[in-house]
């Protein structure tokens, strides 16, 4: 298995895994009516850091 498959394979499923964090934060927000910043809201500040450190 060359170079470009692995590194093709690898790009999709980190791709996925940057939406589905992206998802949650999206919705986390919309479920507690914050716009900016995490409004004290310690989940919603967990699920931001996970997909900021991603």
């Amino acid at each position: 298995m060359g170079a470009l498959p692995v590194t093709s394979f690898f790009a999709g499923v980190l791709s996925f895994l940057g939406v589905y964090l992206s998802i949650q934060v999206i919705l986390m927000r919309r479920q507690k009516r914050v716009s900016h910043g995490s409004g004290g809201d310690e989940v919603l500040q967990r699920s931001m850091r996970a997909f900021g450190n991603f």
